[in-house]
């Protein structure tokens, strides 16, 4: 299970995957920008595995939801503006789409923006770490958040250093 700011996601015992909350940018992943004040199941499988919630802590309902299949596959929904789903774009999704990597990953972190202010901004970064012991990282740059050395911004997950013991 995962709280974001202002929605939620979790797994089931049986492997189904759950979510509840704001839903502006489809960060619930039922195909809507519909909000939910009950758990609503997405899809129909029966594989999932984790589950990760960021979201934006400003009042325009934006979030962004990655999830790992029991294969290893990663999926991302929700808001996209700096590339945190990692799909290659900054194309909302309102479904779970996979992302293109391979399918060997076993944590993901979606990372979050505070925007107390200016104007909507979407979660900003994501990172995650595959069965090989390899770190990714990938969205927005800012501050050099990604660890990658520079300051730009990844809408493709970006290998952060040669070690595998992470």
């Amino acid at each position: 299970m995962s709280a974001g700011f202002n929605h939620t996601v979790a797994t089931r015992t049986d492997g189904s995957l759950w979510a509840w909350g704001a839903n502006g940018s489809g960060q619930l992943g039922d195909g809507t920008t519909t909000g939910r004040n009950m758990p609503t199941r997405i899809g129909l499988d029966n594989d999932w595995v984790f589950v990760s919630a960021g979201s934006n802590s400003n009042l325009n309902n934006f979030g962004t939801t990655l999830a790992i299949r029991n294969n290893g596959s990663l999926w991302a929904w929700g808001a996209n503006s700096t590339g945190q789903l990692g799909d290659g774009t900054t194309a909302q999704r309102n479904i779970p789409v996979l992302i293109q990597l391979g399918t060997a990953w076993t944590v993901v972190s979606a990372g979050g923006f505070n925007n107390s202010g200016s104007g909507g901004i979407s979660p900003a970064h994501t990172a995650g770490i595959r069965a090989d012991g390899t770190f990714w990282t990938w969205g927005l740059n800012g501050n050099g958040r990604l660890g990658d050395g520079t300051t730009t911004q990844r809408t493709s997950p970006v290998e952060i250093s040669l070690d595998r013991d992470w």
